[in-house]
């Protein structure tokens, strides 16, 4: 398994889940991904919820500049599981040409 990290932004016209986001971010520096998925109202949605166990939105001081009432920026991290014979072909989340193989 590698962590993939990847930038997101969500516009909502729940005004109350945005600052619930934002507060999350400011005070704990993270919020875990499931609970973004309640606070949007489609948490109980989610199939494989546990693939996204330990998966969070991480503040990015610099994301967070352009924040707005309705309006949510930052880094999510999340595991993404590759069987053990894939791995030399994946770096940092991306893959890797084949080299002529």
């Amino acid at each position: 398994m590698f962590t993939a990290a990847e930038e997101y932004n969500l516009e909502l016209a729940d005004l109350s889940a945005i600052k619930a986001i934002q507060e999350a971010l400011l005070g704990a520096g993270i919020i875990p991904v499931l609970e973004v998925l309640a606070l949007m109202g489609i948490g109980d949605l989610t199939e494989h919820a546990e693939a996204l166990d330990g998966s969070v939105f991480r503040l990015d001081r610099s994301l967070s500049r352009g924040w707005s009432a309705n309006w949510v920026a930052a880094r999510a991290e999340y595991g993404v599981f590759v069987p053990t014979e894939l791995e030399p072909y994946v770096e940092r989340g991306r893959h890797v040409p084949s080299r002529g193989r």
